[in-house]
């Protein structure tokens, strides 16, 4: 197994960049290993919890245009599930 990626902890959008070369890796070797489906499940369930907070703000007036902020992170949090449930069916299939 790769040692840099379990070493490597990114935050913010950089995340994005240690997903992806997580998936390349185990793509390449053939072999899919839990943390990855959990670095998915972790993903998805960040998005949805932007939504709910999102969704918070709107109805708080705190935030203008707030209901185009929450369709675009339902939009990506509906992504992230897909991805996530294509993740799945992969590990199961393989």
């Amino acid at each position: 197994m790769n040692i840099e990626i379990t070493k490597n902890h990114d935050l913010g959008i950089n995340c994005y960049n240690l997903l992806k070369s997580n998936v390349n890796y185990f793509e390449d070797t053939s072999k899919i290993k839990r943390f990855v489906c959990q670095s998915f499940y972790v993903e998805y369930n960040h998005k949805k919890i932007m939504v709910d907070r999102l969704k918070y703000i709107m109805r708080g007036n705190i935030l203008n245009h707030a209901q185009r902020h929450v369709n675009e992170y339902e939009d990506i949090a509906n992504q992230s599930e897909v991805m996530l449930n294509k993740f799945i069916k992969l590990l199961l299939f393989t």
